[in-house]
């Protein structure tokens, strides 16, 4: 992530306050007789002149948008992070071998850890694909893994939960054994309303921040990828990178003239910066 704007503000705007208390201070120490007049002059101003710079500030700011496709290994490599928070979505089979595959089979799959039978290989065949591609793309350097999951609110409805285990045996097994993985109750939504899925996504999302720093992660060491899950949860998760100024992850693809994905999907890195804006 580039330089924050926001401690850069807070500081110039701590020297300007403090600039103008010292000028007025001399200015109206003379003409005020009264301590407590004096006193209470200095405060209004000073509020004032916060309350200015905060309306010009709020109507000044742009924001820089960078986004890297990750289409190499070189790509990847340049921005592999230690941590990496990814939304598991609900299992659902696209193509090959799992296709034909009844719905009670594949709870049986997922209860035995059968990954082969889902098909999780093969990331174009299956809606975890997208999952296990963020996670190959930070492979040089990644050491923590979070799963956040969606559970149900009633008995028989689905979860993304009830795939997560075999998600993590996969990712285990067959892409980095030496990955800590993060998953269970503790990192999931409950899905209900959106707006209360929208919030409890984006408070789960900062505990995870919180959690990474413990263990000795700066911000811009972890990603979030938001390719996942449901559309109340990316809203969350995008409000609780900005709070902490980290990078998005998304998966993207290239469109066709007929607006449909084509081609191999890819990683992308939205990295921004907000910057005064030019006045004419």
């Amino acid at each position: 992530m580039k330089k924050a704007f926001k401690s850069y503000f807070i500081a110039g705007l701590s020297g300007i306050i403090a600039l103008a208390s010292g000028i007025l201070t001399n200015l109206f120490s003379t003409i005020f007789t009264t301590q407590r007049n004096f006193i209470l002059l200095i405060v209004s101003l000073v509020i004032a002149t916060i309350v200015l710079l905060l309306i010009k500030w709020r109507q000044s700011i742009e924001v820089d948008i960078d986004v890297d496709p990750l289409r190499d290994a070189v790509a990847e490599q340049q921005h592999a992070q230690r941590g990496l928070i990814v939304f598991l979505s609900l299992y659902r089979p696209l193509g090959g071998k799992a296709k034909s595959l009844t719905a009670e089979q594949i709870r049986q799959a997922a209860m035995s850890l059968d990954y082969r039978s889902l098909d999780l290989e093969n990331t174009a065949n299956t809606t975890l694909g997208h999952q296990i591609k963020a996670i190959k793309s930070h492979l040089s350097k990644l050491e923590h893994c979070w799963i956040v999951g969606t559970r149900a609110t009633g008995a028989g409805k689905t979860q993304s939960l009830n795939y997560a285990q075999v998600f993590v045996e996969y990712v285990k097994r067959e892409v980095a054994p030496h990955l800590q993985m993060h998953y269970g109750l503790d990192y999931s939504v409950e899905l209900d309303d959106d707006a209360i899925v929208c919030r409890d996504t984006y408070r789960l999302v900062k505990k995870i921040y919180r959690e990474a720093k413990k263990l000795g992660f700066k911000k811009d060491e972890i990603n979030t990828d938001i390719t996942g899950g449901f559309r109340a949860m990316t809203i969350g998760a995008i409000l609780a990178c900005l709070d902490k100024d980290v990078d998005i992850q998304y998966i993207g693809t290239i469109y066709n003239e007929e607006g449909n994905p084509t081609g191999e999907a890819f990683p992308m890195i939205v990295q921004y910066q907000p910057k005064i804006a030019e006045t004419s």
